[in-house]
């Protein structure tokens, strides 16, 4: 259900029916759900501008994913999710080194879908950080791996 809300743009209801199936996970022991989950909420707390909540669930998503080996839903947490909260906290590089992280996740798993992604968060740190070279260079690489699809 937090899914489809979320996808709904109802990011408060989003945000509750995550928090009840966190709920339910840590009662039943569905660490691997749970994981998946909680970078879920904390993506709800980003678009409600709890920057702080988001930052915890965020990272709290992904050292658990190292501790049960949940490669994905590491990747999520670190690319999809704590790399954004980072840079709206204006934490560049410490948003680069999850964007570096979750990018050897997607060439790790082979996520082609991730890959791209991962290039392209990279790209948006080193404009931030005045590195406009690298940042044309990473692009490129990102269009070329998209047109390889």
């Amino acid at each position: 259900m937090g899914d489809a809300y979320y996808l709904r743009g109802r990011m408060i209801t989003a945000h509750d029916r995550f928090q009840c199936c966190l709920e339910l996970c840590g009662a039943h022991g569905f660490g691997r759900i749970e994981v998946a989950n909680l970078y879920m909420r904390g993506t709800t707390n980003l678009y409600q501008n709890n920057l702080d909540a988001a930052l915890a669930d965020c990272n709290a998503s992904a050292e658990a994913a190292v501790r049960i080996g949940h490669l994905r839903a590491e990747m999520v947490a670190r690319g999809g999710v704590l790399v954004y909260v980072l840079m709206e906290m204006d934490r560049i590089a410490e948003a680069e080194k999850q964007a570096v992280r979750a990018l050897a996740i997607a060439r790790q798993l082979g996520a082609r879908r991730f890959e791209p992604f991962s290039l392209l968060n990279l790209s948006k740190i080193m404009i931030l950080e005045d590195r406009r070279a690298e940042a044309v260079k990473t692009l490129r690489d990102r269009f070329a791996l998209q047109e390889m699809k």
